[in-house]
Order: structure tokens, then sequence, then C-alpha cells
């Protein structure tokens, strides 16, 4: 697409092709779709202002485009150029404006464009130029109509009612219209309140639509989800507001169903949003209880609900029905329930057909009165003949469809006549289609001789395919579902051939089937034993791993228990875990000796909830075999703690030498009162017992390092554990830290202890240490300060040494190697003067902040 929001001179140059004071409406579009230039008509009457261009686009303002089909018809225009035709123009506010249209192709700097010029024309012409087709052919196309076409009432009062009625909701046809029940009592409550919530203006402003997609209850309680496209219009009249619509089951669409909802509730909601009068009478026929739409009943029943409360029903009755009705209450109260049909007597005194239906009210079995509802249907029961439906309706209807609608000649099989929708599929003009058959449209080309299948149609008048390869224009292949029906129009035959992409679906289907099998290969590899249990704990899923550790083949372990498999107390306990998973919906681990034919193994057990179209409904088990990891364990365990009793033997001697050392020294000090030479050897002598006795103690603190595995830390809880000891007395500790967990060594106590030791022993003045988190991205900073003399900066790199220290311990060397188990860093950055800052930065899975989580104790 050329840049037409290119230069300044050059959009001048286009604007001055507009004719800006023109009455017609003009507007320069390519084939990007693009709206670059309109004269003041064209935004004046559509409601636009020049701002609005640069995001404007033909199918924003053409009611006949869609924006995919915009290619194909682009290509279309090119090769009809000059031609004139009437359609829709699209307001800003959403009107929709009939016009005349024009349009021209122009050339300009090597680049076409398309110059449009339309013209307002009245609604009658538009609707004379848009009804070709005979209402007697749209009477029976609804009948095939694969959806349920409608006209109702603001109220929801059917006015018209056909299609796949009975099949989508489970009511007929004539329940509808009789108002038992109305189409807002089937709509699933919660959508309902969305949708009334949104439909003001859809039902008091002529030419607004609305396309949404909601559930109903049908009559035998199961769920469906529907599309509905409704539009406000008039009457053919034009005197009164209605809603005309079409709707089609999309059930199958959807990737989960929803679960029914409980019977209480669903009755709660229908009672609340229902538009019948629900009413109860006691035994002897007077009202104990109406609902207040008696108020506003339609057609005028004039009595209020506290007017009638307590009053018999007889006393409104139409004389000449009365009997009828008595006898029919008693029947009722009897058990035998009836809708019945009578004349009532308004509060005006106005004569008002009435359809009441009740049953018993029972109180422990006895009968104590009568419940049920009741509705105004005079203009019904007046109405003798359903009105003549008109060609606009149809048309409506025809258009308003959310399936392709193609209508072929019943001998030739050409086609006749086609809906935008299908239109917007193929990408063909309706003037392109005319006149051509199925199989010139692809859609029999994959179909063995295709001239038979159209014979088969016209001896069966009916054809199904439920996944039929078609070939669009612009030789796209998509996958529709075909439905064709043979019906009368007057002497005529003609066929409706109804179609429905259902390219997503097949896609869907196979990316679905593909990732099965992938996810299948590689549990298939994989060595880990992998279940999937069902709720009630029996096998669904296992791999070749974990039936080749129970010594038997995958699919006669699918629908086995635990208890099939394994001892029964082993059994129990991993029961006990799976419904422990099952209840909290969190993961377990634990290492499991797990017994097995012949023998038994270590393995990490991994339990996770399973959820299925977003419900816990299974659990899925990993079991890693550690057995030889765990046997090497146990043996470097035992190694070590032989080591570290070798070592402690060894220094408790060594020890033992050096205060013998030691004495003698002192005993030759003070006995023989050495020279100058023989002082200098007893001090070097002291010194070096004194070395080795720090060595000795050092080596037993570092004989514990990374003994014990490392686990998860409270650092709150280490730190309170830190301040009973005695020397930290009258220092104020302030933590901030969330309920910080940490990853590490189990000295990590150790850490903290010699971080708060050297604070107090080398900060001189330090009355308070601050104990603080935060997270750096996924690392996490804990962080210990003083407001102590700090650390000179040439020794903030010393101090980690361990030959470094004022004193003669090894604590910050000792704290950092704990540390680097598990790959945490320390530093210090704080400033000299200002207090020591040590900094602990800790790697990404080794900490979080979760109050749920259940860790290790201290």
């Amino acid at each position: 697409m050329p840049e037409l929001s290119l230069q300044k001179y050059e959009r001048n140059e286009l604007a001055a092709l507009c004719l800006k004071n023109a009455q017609e409406l003009i507007f320069i579009t390519d084939e990007s779709g693009a709206v670059f230039e309109g004269n003041n008509c064209f935004l004046k009457t559509l409601g636009y202002c020049a701002g609005d261009l640069p995001s404007l686009h033909v199918w924003d303002i053409d009611a006949n485009i869609a924006e995919k089909a915009w290619a194909g018809i682009w290509q279309q225009i090119l090769g009809r150029n000059g031609f004139t035709f009437t359609t829709y123009r699209i307001a800003k506010d959403g009107r929709e404006i009939p016009v005349k249209v024009s349009k021209q192709i122009t050339e300009y700097k090597g680049h076409k464009y398309l110059f449009s010029c339309s013209q307002t024309i009245k609604k009658t012409e538009m609707d004379a130029t848009l009804l070709p087709l005979s209402e007697e052919r749209y009477q029976i196309f609804i009948r095939n109509y694969q959806g349920i076409a409608y006209e109702s009432t603001i109220d929801w009062v059917p006015l018209f009612f056909k299609g796949q009625v009975k099949e989508i909701t489970g009511y007929t046809e004539e329940e509808f219209l009789a108002g038992t029940p109305r189409w807002d009592e089937i709509i699933f409550p919660d959508d309902l309140k969305e949708i009334m919530a949104n439909d003001n203006d859809l039902r008091t402003i002529p030419g607004t639509k609305r396309d949404r997609k909601y559930r109903i209850v049908r009559k035998d309680g199961a769920l469906r989800w529907v599309h509905d496209t409704i539009q406000c219009t008039t009457d053919t009249a034009g005197s009164s507001v209605i809603l005309v619509g079409s709707i089609i089951d999309i059930t199958g669409r959807r990737e989960a169903e929803a679960a029914l909802l409980d019977s209480r509730k669903i009755y709660r909601n229908l009672v609340e949003n229902i538009n019948e009068v629900i009413f109860t009478l006691d035994l002897n026929g007077k009202f104990t209880y109406l609902s207040p739409v008696v108020e506003s009943l339609k057609g005028g029943f004039g009595y209020t609900a506290d007017e009638l409360t307590g009053r018999s029903f007889t006393e409104i009755l139409h004389p000449d029905d009365l009997a009828e009705v008595v006898q029919k209450y008693r029947r009722t109260l009897a058990g035998f329930p009836k809708t019945t049909e009578f004349r009532v007597i308004s509060k005006s005194g106005e004569v008002r057909w009435i359809r009441e239906s009740g049953r018993q009210i029972l109180d422990n079995g006895e009968v104590v009165g009568l419940q049920g509802l009741f509705s105004d249907i005079t203009e019904q029961k007046e109405a003798e003949v359903a009105k003549v439906h008109s060609e606009l309706r149809y048309r409506r209807l025809f258009e308003a469809a959310q399936d392709g609608i193609l209508i072929l000649n019943y001998e030739t099989g050409e086609i006749l006549d086609a809906n935008p929708f299908i239109l917007d599929i193929l990408g063909y003009s309706l003037n392109e289609l005319s006149g051509l058959h199925l199989w010139d449209i692809g859609i029999f080309k994959d179909v063995a001789d295709s001239k038979d299948a159209f014979l088969e149609l016209k001896k069966r008048k009916y054809l199904r395919y439920d996944d039929l390869p078609l070939t669009t224009k612009d030789g796209r292949q998509i996958d529709v579902e075909l439905v064709s029906n043979a019906y009368m129009v007057g002497s005529e035959r003609v066929i409706q051939s109804n179609i429905r992409d259902i390219t997503d679906r097949i896609q869907a289907e196979k990316a679905l089937h593909k990732k099965e099998e992938e996810y299948r290969a590689i549990t298939d590899i994989s060595d880990d034993a992998i279940f999937l249990l069902d709720s009630e704990m029996r096998y669904e899923f296992v791999n070749p791993a974990a039936a080749a550790y129970i010594h038997m083949s995958a699919p006669s372990l699918r629908g086995m228990s635990l208890q099939d498999t394994f001892p029964k107390e082993a059994a129990d306990y991993y029961t006990s875990v799976v419904h422990t998973v099952m209840q909290t919906g969190m993961s377990y681990t634990e290492d499991m000796l797990v017994p097995l034919p012949g023998n038994a193994r270590w393995f990490r057990i991994r339990a996770a909830p399973f959820f299925s179209n977003g419900n816990q409904d299974r659990i899925l088990l990993y079991a890693t075999d550690i057995h030889e990891l765990t046997i090497l364990r146990e043996a470097l365990d035992l190694t070590n703690k032989k080591l570290n009793m070798l070592t402690s033997i060894l220094r408790h001697d060594i020890l033992n030498y050096l205060m013998v050392i030691k004495a003698s020294a002192d005993m030759i000090e003070m006995d023989l009162k050495p020279d100058e030479g023989m002082e200098k050897s007893l001090t070097f002598i002291k010194r070096s017992t004194d070395a080795i006795e720090r060595l000795l103690k050092f080596s037993r603190e570092y004989q514990s390092l990374g003994v014990e595995q490392p686990k998860w830390h409270s650092v709150s809880q280490v730190v309170e554990m830190v301040l009973r000891d005695g020397i930290f007395a009258g220092i104020t500790v302030d933590m901030q830290l969330n309920n910080l967990r940490v990853f590490a060594d189990a000295l990590l106590y150790r850490v903290i202890f010699n971080l708060f030791e050297n604070a107090v022993r080398h900060g001189e003045s330090v009355t308070t240490i601050t104990v603080r988190f935060s997270s750096d991205g996924a690392v996490g900073v804990l962080t210990v300060c003083d407001n102590g003399v700090g650390i000179p900066d040439d020794e903030k790199e010393n101090i980690f040494r361990r030959d470094f220290g004022k004193h003669t311990g090894f604590g910050l060397y000792f704290a950092q190697e704990i540390l680097s188990i598990t790959g945490i860093t320390i530093s210090e950055t704080g400033d000299a003067g200002e207090g020591a800052h040590f900094e602990i930065r800790i790697p990404e899975g080794s900490w979080h902040q979760d109050k749920a989580y259940q860790a290790s104790e201290i």
C-alpha cells in the first residue's frame, strides 16, 4: 500500500480529487481498504470529523463488506470499473443510511484508487431494491433453517418463532408463541443479567444490533450454548418497535460444557426473572399470594397484588367460564393438574383471556392449597390467523443468519441466491455466484461422482455432510458442514443448502490429537513411573515404565486401584496422600520405600492435582527411581559419621597433649626464671599451641558443614533463636521479612549468629540491628545492618578470609562457606562510619514468601 499519509503536498493533491462541497457522499480508498479522504457531505452525513479518517476503513462504513472479504471485493472492483448498486452506509452512531453508490477506479502516480460517490435514497426505494424473492420462498426457507428465526416485542413476547426450535430448546414453536415459556425465561440467569444490563438501546433505538453468545436451559434441563444475532427495528407498518433475530446452537463449538446449575438456584433465578404472575390459593379458592408483576401484567389486568389477596378467584372470572374453571380447580386439588385457558373481567371491566397452570401445595403429604402461574394471552386468542409475513422480514432473517445459505434450482443445481454470510466465506459476489453449481465452487470437488450426489439429494429431498472440503475464490480450502433440503415454493421446487464453517473446530481437533500423541510419546519413553488416578483412586492411565515396575501390562492396569497393586498397609498410606492432594489442591513430594513384586525400591513420589476443563478431578503421580542414589547416600552418611568420629577422637587427644605442653611451658616459666632467649621460645610455644587450638576449634565447626541435607528455614524463627543468647541483651532488632523462607544448609543459624556477634564485638556502639528482605527480580536480597562504626573500605574483601580478624575466630569465613553450599553469596556494601551492611543474595528457587507453605522445622 502506498503511503497516502505520505507527504503533505501529496495529500493535498488527493484531497483535491474529492469535491468538498458536493451534495453526494464522496470518499477515496485503495486496496488496503483505508479511507484516505472524504468530502464534507460524507463527514456530516455519517457523523465523522476529519480527525476520524486515519482510523476509518471501508468495512466500518459499508454494511455489506466484511474486513476479511475486502481483498476479494477489491479484485472484483478492478474487474468491474464503473458500476452502481445500493447498500447501507453505517454512521458513527451506528445508524444505517440507505444509499445508491457509484464507484470508479482512478489511477494516481502509478497507483489505483477507488473513487466512491453515494447518494442517500429513501428506505422504501432500498427495500424495493433488496426484495427480489417471493414471500412464499422465505416462509419455506424458515421452516428449513438450521437455527431459530424469530420476532418479538421489546418485552420478549414472541410474535414469530420458526426453525429448529424443538431441536435446540426442547420446546415447541407453539409453546413459545403461547408464552410458556418465554425466551428470556430459558436464558441462563447469569447470562440474562448481563444481556439485560446492556440491552437498553437495543430495545429502544431502531437499527441497533447485537451479536451475542449465551446459555439457555432446555426443557429437559440441559444447558446449550447459542449464538443470537438480533436487531431492533419497526414492524411492517412502521408503528411499533420490535426485535428481529436468528439463533443457532453453538454447543458443539464450545471446548467445555458448564455444569448444570443446582435446581434450587435455577428455580430461584427463574422466579426472580419470570414475567408470568406467580400465585397461591387456599382450599377456599382465595388468593394468599400474587407476585408484584400482576400490577404490570400485559394487557392491563388492572389489579394490584394487595387488592386481590384475600379475595376468591371466582370474583374475577367471566360468568360463562365460572363452572368449568371451578371444576378444573377442584381436579387440580385432587392431583390432576391441567393448563387452563379462561376469561376474566379486569378492574376496568374489560374481558381478558388468561392461561393458567397450577399444582397442589403439600404440607407433610396433606393438600393445603394450590400454586401456579398465569399470563395474559388476550392478543393470541384474538388473533384468528397468523400475520402475513412480509418479504422484508424474511430478507432480514436470511441476511442475519450465522450459517451460509444457498438457494439452488432444483432441476439444474444452479445457484439462485446466497446470503452475505456465505459470500464472506467464499469471497464471491452474488453476481459471480448466480448461475454456478455447487461443484463449480469446490463443495463437491473431493466427493466421488458429484452429480450422483446431487441426484441422491433430489431423490431423498435431504443430504448431509458433516465434514466437507470447500475451496474459496482465492484458493483457500476450509472445512464445512453441509445440510441440503428440497422443498416446494408454490408450484416450483427449490433446494436450500445450509453451510457452516467448521475449519476452526477441525483444526483444533487435529491440534489436540497431535498434542496427545506428543505427550503420549514422552510418557512412553520416560524412565519415571507415571500414573493418572481418577476420583475413585483407579488407574486411568499408566505409562510403560510404571507397568514394568509392577510387573503388569499397562492395558491390564487400567481400571485397577492402588489396593489391587500394592500391599494393604502401603496402599492405605498412598490413598491417604492422594486424598490429601485432592482435598487441598496442593502438590506433595516424599521419598518412599515402595514394596514391589519381589523386592522394595526407593522412589521420589510427586503427587499433583490434575485439571480438566477447569475442574480438578484427577491426580497425577510421578515416581522417580532413586534406589541406587539412596543406598549411596546412606553409605556416604555412614562414612561421614565414621570420619567425624575419628576426627573428634584425634582432636580430643591433640587437645589433651596441647594442655600438657601449655602447662609445661607455664611451669618452666614459673620455676626456672628463664633468660631472654628461653622466654622468647616459651612465648613461641604458647602462640603455637593457641594457633593449634584455634585450628582444632575451627575443624570441629567445619566438620558439621554440609553433613545434613539443606532445608527450608523460616528466617524470622532463626533470628529469634539467635537472640536467645545473652550476649545480645540490650540490642534492638528490627525484622522486615514478611514470612521469608530460605533453602540453605542446616547451619544457617551460625551465619546469623556470627553476623550479630560481629556487630556487637566490632561495631563499638551498636544498639540496633535491622534485618530486612527485598527482591531484585528473581534474586532475593537479605540485608543485615547495624548502627555501629562500620567497616573500612580496605577491609571489606579481607573480612571473609579465614586468617583475618581482630580476634581468633573464623566467623565470617565460616558464614560464607555455609551459604555457598546452596549457591548463596554474601558481601559487605556499607559505608565506613555509618554501620556495617551485609548483603546476602539468594538465587531464584531458594526463597519464597508463601504463607501457606509448610516448611521443615528449624
